[in-house]
């Protein structure tokens, strides 16, 4: 357990996942003021955002304004504000007694953070009920049960603002 009131500011908070449960926990830390240095590892290539509020994303139809969309919780800035060091990367593994997650950045680079204390909060992914034909055998991907390489052209889940364009672009 983290103890809040008596935390030093060297303590590294990494929280990998950055949804909805991922930004409510850092902003309950937040708000204990307790020095913490906080990390956040986020797979999307932006800040949290409110995924009941996606139907507004067909308005604009650009991912670059999901903060003027009132989609964020926080922006990149107000996250830069509160000390929070928001690294855009997929978590790949964990090495408990370095005390360290590793990770791949966008261009697939492997690096890691060390941490004190590591919170994950890494969602779901979209339930497609089992049906034939809904997942290539030979792309399936048993660490990422959502891997959109692993649905046949035409097959959509609807949970991400990259969903939203791949269904978009189908659409013409």
């Amino acid at each position: 357990p983290i103890d809040c009131p008596t935390a030093m500011a060297t303590q590294h908070v990494v929280v990998v996942g950055h949804g909805p449960i991922g930004q409510s926990f850092i902003e309950k830390l937040m708000e204990k003021k307790a020095g913490f240095k906080v990390s956040v590892l986020c797979e999307e290539p932006r800040p949290a955002y409110n995924r009941v509020m996606l139907t507004q994303y067909f308005q604009d139809r650009d991912g670059d304004k999901h903060d003027s969309m009132k989609l964020s919780y926080w922006s990149e800035a107000q996250l830069k504000e509160q000390g929070v060091d928001l690294v855009y990367g997929r978590g790949t593994a964990i090495h408990r007694e370095a005390k360290e997650v590793e990770f791949t950045d966008a261009a697939g680079k492997s690096a890691r953070l060390s941490y004190d204390a590591l919170v994950l909060a890494t969602g779901s992914f979209c339930f497609v009920p089992p049906t034939p034909g809904m997942t290539l055998p030979e792309k399936r991907n048993l660490q990422w049960p959502d891997d959109p390489a692993s649905r046949p052209e035409g097959v959509f889940v609807y949970r991400t603002i990259e969903d939203l364009e791949s269904l978009i672009a189908a659409a013409g």
